[in-house]
């Protein structure tokens, strides 16, 4: 009974942290994002799966506001996020950077280094994760310059894929990856 409680009530306070999150953004304006960012700070060291799943997934509804700092607290969580046992918040968090790349709000290196990170997901059993993955890498790649491919991209991406990986913006990932570890 107490463990049920203890669910429910989560569930309850990430619901409003993800209200509450995107009624302050939108009240407080991009001028107020360093406040929010330290609130989405606090929010994300409860290391609560829940409240991490409802911050990554309104993070890109205020991307119009998202500023270099947010993004810096948002990458310096992600080590521990992706070694999380709750698949959902894996999946929220590349679904959140996907969005937030897809809205040219990350610098070259940031999609560099996510990339990098996200890339073992490709051997990843759950569906979701994998996909999330593959749409990752989908618009992040056209992003950067051919050097960079070659340079940061390709090298990991080998470690993951069945045979050589075109450089081309119009890749279709699903064509190259191994099949997951397990199905």
């Amino acid at each position: 009974m107490m463990d049920l409680t203890k669910v429910i009530s989560q569930q309850v306070y990430s619901c409003e942290i993800a209200s509450n999150l995107y009624e302050l953004a939108v009240l407080l304006g991009p001028k107020k994002m360093d406040e929010i960012t330290r609130w989405i700070f606090d929010a994300l060291n409860k290391k609560v799966p829940q409240i991490a799943k409802s911050v990554f997934e309104v993070v890109p509804k205020i991307s119009v506001g998202v500023t270099l700092s947010l993004m810096k607290v948002l990458i310096a969580c992600l080590d521990s996020y992706l070694k999380h046992t709750e698949e959902d918040v894996i999946y929220s968090l590349i679904k959140c950077f996907g969005e937030i790349a897809r809205n040219d709000l990350l610098q070259k290196e940031d999609m560099i280094f996510l990339f990098n990170s996200f890339t073992p997901f490709f051997l990843f059993p759950n569906l979701w994760i994998r996909s999330a993955t593959l749409e990752f890498c989908q618009v992040v790649y056209p992003k950067l310059s051919d050097a960079e491919i070659f340079v940061h991209i390709r090298p990991v991406l080998q470690s993951y894929t069945k045979n050589f990986i075109p450089i081309s913006n119009a890749i279709p990932f699903n064509d190259f990856v191994f099949p997951p570890l397990t199905s």
